[in-house]
């Protein structure tokens, strides 16, 4: 039987067309072309002429290197300035490969400095921000973070907890909370040293040293000298302490500033505060005093125990003013014009309450620039400002005297009666306001009625 040839539905077997393409415009051709296979695009050169090329691998590696390098500044920098555990003592590397960036998830390998037990964990180094002046460490576990301070503690009291655990059941398997503590996980490479930044305790070694020891190690750093002026301008070269203005500036030759010294830790700050405010010489003139009792505080002041006076010619008039018994101010009423006018009682009050809190161990009176004859009355005005007063020295151009020069015998023989009249008559002419107007032209008798009227006290040596 003969192959059927022809379609069942009768009609011829349809051909695949050919799409026919019109010939371009103006050619003079109208003959339809047919379209070849597709062949690959070549890329449009810009109209530029150039090209961007692409990064080559070398380009890249130094690019990732460079910013693990950045990485690991960043992390030492942490490790030196961190609230981390006070007990965790180790290391943490940065795994490799992978890709880094800070505030990121980056792999690492922390290991035990006592155990050499490593494990991997992710952390996220976030840079300093803002006020903040420290870069801060997280650290992932479980769904969340936790602070590196909290996570490294964590991890030395398990291990702790582990060791111990193994020397009171050495035949016995650990529980499944100290596995981890075991030393040496397999399967994790020992990393490189290029990229492992150590992690200590900071200062822990430092705070089980003497108490002595430690404030002389911060004082040297810190370039204290046992000598401090609050304000003013210092003639002399015996002291040449830090201005105020400039506390938080470097003394020469010091490693840190004070400011940053009390920086440190709030536990040394406990006793660091008490110290220099003990063995401290603080400098004054004719002013800073109240102001400097005042920003004290109460607790502070009780342990000042060391102050200096610099006065100037007007020293005993300064004294009287401000800082002479009751009676001998109400005596001379020296002038000072402040607005109101009972200003200056306020203030007087004020320093002699500060003043009578202190208890000092040495009183300096530097009279280099006092009048000869106003020193004893001087001396004898500060013995009885003060709470109380163990040494009293004399500094003369920059050098301690002794303590016993002729004038000075007048603290013991003379009263203050006698060293009220000296000093009237000798000031009774001035023309400045060294007592008030209507005592200068009152006279003499009316000086001795006055003083006769507290007798008591005026008559007294003391």
């Amino acid at each position: 039987m003969a192959r059927r040839t022809t379609p069942p539905f009768g009609g011829p077997r349809p051909t695949t067309p050919t799409q026919q393409i019109p010939g371009p415009v103006g050619t003079g051709s109208s003959s339809p072309t047919t379209r070849s296979p597709k062949s690959p695009k070549s890329p449009k050169s810009p109209a530029s002429g150039y090209s961007k090329s692409p990064r080559s691998s070398a380009q890249i590696a130094w690019t990732e290197e460079r910013q693990r390098r950045a990485f690991i500044d960043s992390l030492s920098s942490w490790a030196m300035d961190h609230d981390s555990s006070p007990y965790f003592n180790g290391k943490i590397s940065v795994a490799a490969p992978q890709k880094i960036q800070i505030g990121k998830d980056v792999r690492c390998i922390l290991t035990n400095g006592s155990s050499g037990a490593r494990k991997a964990i992710v952390i996220r180094l976030f840079a300093p921000h803002g006020n903040n002046e420290r870069s801060k460490l997280v650290v992932r576990c479980g769904a969340g973070y936790m602070s590196a301070r909290e996570y490294l503690s964590k991890d030395y009291f398990t291990r702790q907890q582990a060791a111990r655990a193994v020397k009171k059941f050495p035949n016995k398997r650990l529980y499944h909370s100290h596995r981890h503590a075991t030393p040496l996980r397999s399967g994790i490479p020992e990393p490189s040293d290029k990229d492992t930044v150590v992690i200590q305790p900071l200062f822990h070694p430092f705070l089980k040293l003497p108490l002595e020891l430690q404030q002389k190690i911060l004082g040297t750093a810190a370039g204290l000298d046992g000598k401090f002026q609050p304000w003013g301008y210092i003639k002399h070269s015996l002291f040449k302490p830090r201005p105020y203005s400039s506390r938080d500036a470097r003394q020469p030759g010091s490693a840190i500033s004070l400011a940053t010294m009390f920086k440190i830790s709030k536990s040394l700050n406990d006793h660091l505060e008490t110290w220099i405010y003990r063995t401290t010489d603080f400098y004054f003139q004719l002013t800073g005093l109240t102001n400097f009792l005042w920003t004290c505080g109460p607790t502070n002041r009780a342990d000042i125990r060391r102050i200096t006076f610099d006065f100037d010619v007007h020293a005993l008039l300064h004294c009287i003013r401000w800082l002479a018994p009751d009676p001998i101010f109400q005596l001379f009423e020296p002038p000072l014009l402040t607005e109101p006018l009972a200003l200056r009682f306020l203030w007087r009050i004020q320093i002699k309450d500060l003043t009578r809190e202190l208890r000092l161990s040495h009183l300096t009176l530097d009279i280099t620039c006092i009048l000869p004859n106003d020193v004893p009355f001087v001396v004898r005005i500060l013995r009885h400002a003060f709470g109380s007063i163990q040494f009293l020295r004399l500094l003369y151009d920059g050098q301690i005297i002794d303590m016993k020069p002729l004038q000075l015998k007048e603290l013991k023989e003379r009263s203050w009666r006698q060293m009220c009249r000296a000093w009237y008559e000798r000031h009774r002419a001035s023309r400045s306001w060294t007592m008030a107007y209507e005592r200068k032209i009152a006279g003499v008798d009316a000086l001795e009625a006055d003083m006769d009227k507290d007798a008591a006290f005026f008559d007294s040596v003391g």
